[in-house]
């Protein structure tokens, strides 16, 4: 989730609704629409079944991701 301003609000919604999985769709459509009725831009992530498989989540995704200067201009300990 990312709140720059009140007006200006993204969510980021792993989908679980493909494949073998379809009945989740609905499931993924009133996540989504819950947070567009809090006022988030909805930015829906494909297919997350292969992690949930594994036990995985976005959680597991993200903390290899960066922010902010790229790795090579940072000066880290």
């Amino acid at each position: 989730m990312e709140i720059k301003s009140e007006t200006d609000k993204t969510v980021w919604l792993p989908t679980y609704g493909h494949g073998n999985w379809e009945y989740l769709r609905k499931t993924d459509e009133a996540n989504k629409q819950v947070w567009e009725e809090l006022g988030f831009r909805v930015v829906q992530l494909e297919d997350f079944n292969p992690f949930a498989e594994k036990s995985g989540a976005l959680h597991c995704i993200k903390k290899y991701l960066r922010r902010g200067k790229p790795a090579l201009e940072r000066k880290e300990p």
